[in-house]
């Protein structure tokens, strides 16, 4: 590949343009077709991994999903807050109460910061019966 000089793009492949576009974004890259030198919604654009953090139940504030479990959501029961753990019989129970108290949901929540300032959600629900389901936002609704 040619050494890249900045706003002379000629003579490069369309590869080597991904490359250059890469190593100057880090945490994502779109080919940028009418040449206006930021991200447009019709340019194609993929996404470099991040980290993603468990958080606190978004609750449907601005810029972020509803919770599962409310009114109207995907789920027909109510979690429990706080750390999981498993009973003798290997159930989901509320570390809280002694003896560890049983018949208890959870949903665990995650958010990453993408490029652009965007916010990924998901989510990972689990049963009283011990039945694990991973859920994603896309930015209407909650599916999986």
């Amino acid at each position: 590949m040619q050494p890249y000089e900045h706003g002379k793009l000629e003579g490069y492949s369309l590869v080597e343009l991904l490359i250059i576009v890469i190593l100057v974004m880090r945490s994502g890259a779109y080919v940028d077709l009418n040449g206006n030198g930021s991200f447009d919604s019709d340019e194609p654009m993929i996404q470099f991994g991040g980290n993603a953090n468990q958080v606190a139940a978004p609750g449907g504030a601005t810029g972020a999903p509803t919770n599962l479990d409310a009114a109207g959501g995907p789920l027909g029961w109510t979690a429990t807050s706080g750390n999981i753990s498993y009973n003798a019989r290997g159930l989901p129970c509320n570390s809280a109460a002694t003896p560890c108290g049983s018949n208890v949901n959870f949903i665990f929540y995650f958010k990453d910061s993408r490029a652009f300032g965007a916010n990924g959600w998901a989510a990972v629900s689990i049963t009283a019966a011990g039945r694990a389901k991973v859920w994603w936002w896309n930015g209407s609704q909650w599916t999986n």
